[in-house]
């Protein structure tokens, strides 16, 4: 645990004290927020709490779904549930073992810590607990890093402990936990470094020699006998990135089992497959764990199926109907346009989440006028000439896509004025 003096030493080189009282002896005092856009607005991506760190100002807004009463949720719970029931259907037809496991955020975990009052938790968890198992039963402060985002590497150990005994229930956790600890190492790793500590997310000062201070010790997981088998050239191409995130497949033939796991996660799920492939014969990681992609399944034909998802991001799930509705991907599109000698320069690009192009009809309208419109394989490159459009140009760009997307049309729109021409 980071010390109070390294605290004292951080809160000291805070530029703006309005955003943390000052330290009052062993404990930051909590405030009490009325205000959440306010209060983070001065921060990056790191807040200083009480002998912790914690992630604000993300995409997914962790602390704000949890204790401001001003957020509005996306999550349509009742979509989600189908969703659920749908997929556990999808698994008992074929024989697969299946199950939703959810990581309680870092803030819940170390809800005490946090450097402002707060009152119960508002979890997503908490309405979806017939089809999502909360890992909160298992979990608690000392598997967290003060550094990180994530879980520690050790408290994935008694994940899969309880992974196991929830799928194979022939074994409580106790039994799984001695067999794993028997074939893994758990070694002292010095000076690790959290996601919290990297340059774009830390809030407070540039002081190089106060962010070494604040490196701690944390826990690695190895196995014991690593006979493990890297798979990784064998996977196939359309397998092979989910997210921007590759995927892994090891082979262990020094496992408890010959039996093969498909692990679809987030990055906490990294947490995880080490003492999973200590009882797995095979064990693939997909980071998807907000759609379905049934090519996959039929594909690795897996034995069980276990997706791993931080609560943060339910609120942003895709809530795909198995057998009801075309399971579609979304597209990622990277756009630049701009004007140079009164011409309009762009160049598109489209893929999904697999990184595979997005192939469809890309159509350019400027001032709501359509100008072009071709087929595309995944990229799209056009210049326009302007002179017919005065000194105000709204340009848009919108991709038709296949029925293998999530939106059917992608649409990009930018403002351009004056074109001065």
């Amino acid at each position: 645990m980071v010390e109070l003096k390294i605290i004292k030493k951080i809160q000291d080189a805070i530029s703006n004290e309005n955003i943390l009282d000052m330290l009052d002896g062993d404990v930051l005092p909590k405030k009490t927020i009325t205000d959440y856009e306010d209060y983070f607005k001065d921060l990056k991506y790191t807040l200083l709490g009480n002998g912790a760190l914690f992630l604000v100002n993300d995409s997914t807004n962790e602390i704000r779904q949890h204790y401001d009463n001003t957020y509005q949720k996306t999550i349509n719970y009742d979509k989600f549930i189908k969703s659920q029931e749908s997929k556990q259907n999808y698994f008992d037809n074929k024989n697969i073992q299946y199950e939703l496991f959810v990581v309680p955020d870092k803030s819940i975990l170390l809800q005490e810590k946090l450097p402002f009052k707060t009152n119960y938790p508002k979890r997503h968890i908490d309405y979806l607990l017939d089809v999502a198992c909360d890992l909160l039963e298992v979990l608690d402060e000392k598997d967290t890093d003060v550094t990180d985002t994530l879980i520690n590497r050790e408290a994935g150990i008694k994940i899969t402990a309880f992974i196991l005994s929830r799928l194979h229930d022939e074994e409580d956790s106790d039994y799984y936990l001695e067999q794993l600890f028997n074939r893994l190492n758990i070694e002292t790793i010095d000076n690790y470094k959290g996601d919290l500590l990297s340059d774009k997310n830390w809030s407070y000062t540039d002081d190089k020699e106060l962010k070494e201070e604040l490196h701690i010790s944390t826990k690695n997981v190895t196995l014991i006998e690593d006979k493990t088998i890297n798979l990784k050239e064998e996977i196939p191409e359309e397998f092979k990135i989910c997210n921007t995130r590759a995927s892994e497949h090891i082979k262990n033939p020094k496992s408890m089992t010959d039996k093969k796991l498909l692990i679809l996660g987030d990055a906490s799920s990294q947490r995880v497959i080490i003492p999973l492939e200590a009882y797995y014969g095979e064990v693939f990681y997909y980071n998807d764990c907000r759609y379905f992609n049934e090519d996959l399944i039929n594909w690795y034909k897996p034995d069980d199926v276990i997706e791993i998802i931080t609560e943060r991001y339910l609120d942003t799930a895709y809530c795909p109907i198995i057998n009801e509705e075309v399971i579609q991907l979304p597209v990622i599109d990277d756009i630049n346009m701009e004007i140079k000698n009164g011409k309009l320069n762009i160049n598109a690009r489209f893929n999904d989440l697999r990184n595979i192009p997005a192939k469809g009809v890309c159509m350019l309208y400027i001032n709501k006028q359509l100008v072009d419109q071709r087929d595309t394989d995944g990229t799209y490159t056009k210049q326009y000439t302007l002179e017919n459009f005065g000194d105000k140009i709204e340009v848009v760009l919108k991709l038709k896509s296949g029925i293998s997307t999530k939106k059917n049309v992608v649409v990009y729109k930018k403002y351009i004025r004056p074109t001065k021409i």
